[in-house]
């Protein structure tokens, strides 16, 4: 398996793209996190992406960084 040890961090995690990503890296032996804006639409691709064969896959956030406003500390004067 290419990422077998690997930890990979998929944005956009909980449908299309990043979705399909996820389950290609879990097949590959990947231990992933899942990142989307949809809470329920995460807990459902985590489950899938196990499915898939992911060795673990580590707690699946939501987040909306831009309605916060959020800027990494760097870049904060």
């Amino acid at each position: 398996m290419r990422f077998e040890n690997k930890v990979a961090l998929v944005t956009g995690g909980d449908s299309g793209i990043g979705l399909a990503v996820a389950k290609r890296l879990a097949s590959e032996g990947a231990r992933l996190m899942l990142v989307g804006l949809d809470n329920e639409k995460l807990k459902a691709a985590a489950q899938t992406v196990k499915d898939a064969g992911a060795p673990t896959c580590g707690p699946a956030y939501a987040t909306w960084l831009r309605k916060r406003r959020w800027k990494p500390p760097w870049l904060v004067r």
